[in-house]
């Protein structure tokens, strides 16, 4: 099976801790194996020095590029338990300090659930041997430290390794962006260039209509470009809009009634629903840009004859709600949920025949966040997708 970037990140990230804690570890323990041999602590030095050599062949693996989780699971953690035992044993108070580095080393170097079997094997050693050793005052204060340092250190591990899967999701979906965007670009430049090329050939005559083709590739070009820009400040969370109080209702129905004609060519007829003068703070040029997106959507992906619902209503919870649906085709659950990634498209095949660069509604998302509104994909009832946008209301207050 092939390892997952999140999983190569993990394995990278327990790698790189475990070497740096086996390093230190070799160099604090034998100073302390030398000492309990000198105070005639002989089994306490004897395993402390079986350790040294198992940490010691754990880095040389380590250094060797092969995998030393075999050798920590079989070696350390069985020698680290004895260990353990040894020292509470000879050195009563002392020994139950051990626990506490024991029980982050087994999280830290192995994976969550072995980390959690150690643990546990840990804990069953450890704690009898405190009450069997220890005074009962002194037993209490090491058992509930032994239980919240293991939960302190699960829970620690877990953040690290949820933080840095986000990263590497991050860094892939940055990757995959960059990947689709210069094919993007290469699409309309290769048009443009390929053009320009037969017509500096005399193969095509410079006239009008090659002129209007060639308008036509560069404003695709620039509408790709200027969408890349929004999402990028997006990202850095550079998008700002000049927000103020707007009328909702106005705005759409004007942005619906100018994409009439669009509508018309592609054979669709809009029901409209609209509640009069609904006041949002927002952005005109972003709103219309929202809803021209959303409508070119429609246009691109309905069938032919389809019906396309629009309504924008009052919410009882502050919000104002858009709704668009058509009459389909769908998408299945799993594209629903892909939507709002970019350059993702649920029918690649209709996508490049239409022109569509799977930047809508990534775009359309971006634009609604900057309003601190909230948008949603849902199968719509008609059997179409349906896209649902909450703006809060205008409050004057």
């Amino acid at each position: 099976m092939q390892t997952t970037a999140n999983t190569k990140a993990i394995i990278n990230y327990r790698i790189k801790t475990t070497l740096w804690l086996t390093i230190t570890a070799l160099v604090l323990l034998p100073p302390f194996a030398i000492n309990n041999f000198i105070q005639a602590r002989y089994s306490v030095g004897l395993t402390a020095l079986i350790i040294i050599v198992i940490l010691f062949l754990q880095a040389w693996n380590i250094y060797q590029g092969r995998d030393s989780q075999k050798l920590a699971v079989a070696g350390l953690v069985p020698a680290m338990i004895v260990f353990l035992a040894i020292c509470f044993q000879n050195q009563q108070i002392i020994g139950a300090l051990w626990c506490y580095p024991i029980i982050l080393v087994f999280h830290f170097i192995l994976p969550r659930r072995l980390a959690i079997y150690a643990n546990i094997c840990m804990l069953i050693v450890a704690v009898p041997f405190a009450w069997y050793t220890l005074d009962p005052s002194l037993a209490v204060r090491v058992t509930v430290t032994l239980l919240a340092v293991t939960i302190f250190s699960a829970i620690f591990v877990l953040i690290i390794e949820d933080q840095q899967q986000e990263l590497e999701q991050k860094e892939s979906q940055r990757r995959d962006s960059m990947a689709s965007a210069s094919h993007e670009l290469r699409t309309p430049l290769a048009t443009m260039m390929a053009q320009i090329e037969a017509m500096r050939d005399g193969v095509r005559p410079l006239d009008q209509k090659q002129l209007t083709s060639l308008f036509g590739s560069v404003e695709h070009l620039n509408n790709l470009v200027e969408d890349l820009f929004v999402l990028s400040l997006a990202d850095i969370k550079a998008l700002t809009c000049h927000k103020d109080s707007v009328n909702f209702s106005a705005i759409l129905n004007e942005t619906v009634n100018s994409a009439k004609s669009k509508l018309e060519d592609h054979n669709l007829t809009v029901v409209n629903t609209v509640d009069d003068a609904i006041l949002i703070d927002g952005d005109i040029r972003r709103l219309r840009q929202i809803i021209d997106n959303l409508l070119e959507n429609c246009c691109r992906y309905s069938t032919p004859g389809g019906l396309v619902y629009i309504s924008l209503k009052k919410r009882n919870d502050s919000f104002v709600e858009l709704k668009i649906t058509d009459t389909g085709p769908g998408v299945s659950n799993t594209e629903l949920a892909l939507l709002f990634d970019r350059f993702y498209r649920a029918d690649r095949s209709r996508s490049r025949q239409y022109g569509g660069s799977g930047l809508g509604l990534p775009l359309i998302k971006a634009l609604v966040e900057v309003h601190e509104g909230k948008v949603k994909a849902f199968h719509a009832t008609e059997g179409g997708l349906g896209i649902s946008i909450k703006f809060p209301m205008f409050n004057n207050i």
